[in-house]
Protein backbone atom coordinates (compact mmCIF):
# COMPACT_ATOMS: atom_id res chain seq x y z
CA UNK A 1 0.00 0.00 0.00
CA UNK A 2 1.25 3.63 -1.02
CA UNK A 3 0.61 6.82 1.28
CA UNK A 4 1.92 10.29 0.68
CA UNK A 5 3.71 12.06 3.62
CA UNK A 6 4.72 15.99 3.18
CA UNK A 7 7.42 16.87 5.83
CA UNK A 8 8.00 20.92 6.48
CA UNK A 9 10.69 22.98 8.56
CA UNK A 10 8.69 23.17 11.80
CA UNK A 11 9.17 25.90 15.25
CA UNK A 12 6.71 23.57 17.40
CA UNK A 13 9.00 22.28 20.24
CA UNK A 14 12.51 23.84 18.68
CA UNK A 15 13.33 24.12 15.35
CA UNK A 16 12.78 20.88 13.28
CA UNK A 17 13.60 20.59 9.93
CA UNK A 18 11.84 18.93 7.39
CA UNK A 19 14.95 16.98 5.91
CA UNK A 20 15.55 15.94 10.11
CA UNK A 21 11.90 14.87 9.92
CA UNK A 22 12.08 12.82 6.72
CA UNK A 23 15.48 11.42 8.41
CA UNK A 24 13.68 10.74 11.70
CA UNK A 25 10.69 8.90 10.17
CA UNK A 26 12.68 6.75 7.52
CA UNK A 27 14.71 5.26 10.87
CA UNK A 28 11.59 4.86 12.55
CA UNK A 29 9.97 2.66 9.54
CA UNK A 30 13.01 0.76 8.07
CA UNK A 31 10.63 -2.22 6.88
CA UNK A 32 8.86 0.41 4.42
CA UNK A 33 10.29 1.93 1.21
CA UNK A 34 10.40 5.40 1.46
CA UNK A 35 10.97 7.26 -1.48
CA UNK A 36 10.96 11.82 -2.17
CA UNK A 37 8.64 12.23 -4.84
CA UNK A 38 9.52 16.43 -4.98
CA UNK A 39 10.52 18.85 -2.77
CA UNK A 40 10.06 22.78 -2.65
CA UNK A 41 11.91 25.60 -1.32
CA UNK A 42 9.49 28.63 -0.58
CA UNK A 43 11.22 32.35 0.57
CA UNK A 44 8.37 34.51 3.20
CA UNK A 45 9.80 38.08 1.88
CA UNK A 46 8.04 39.89 4.78
CA UNK A 47 9.26 37.45 7.05
CA UNK A 48 12.69 37.55 5.26
CA UNK A 49 12.90 33.22 6.10
CA UNK A 50 12.85 29.94 3.72
CA UNK A 51 10.67 27.44 4.25
CA UNK A 52 11.23 23.85 2.93
CA UNK A 53 8.42 21.59 1.90
CA UNK A 54 9.50 17.49 1.17
CA UNK A 55 6.85 15.23 -0.23
CA UNK A 56 6.99 11.54 0.30
CA UNK A 57 5.86 7.90 -1.18
CA UNK A 58 5.90 5.27 1.74
CA UNK A 59 5.47 1.78 0.06
CA UNK A 60 4.25 -1.00 2.81
CA UNK A 61 3.24 -4.33 1.88
CA UNK A 62 -0.44 -5.44 2.33
CA UNK A 63 0.38 -7.52 5.26
CA UNK A 64 1.17 -5.47 7.46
Amino acid sequence: MKKYIEFCDTEIDGYVSAVDALNKFIAENESSKVSVVGYRVVRYEQLNRERTYILAEEETDEAE
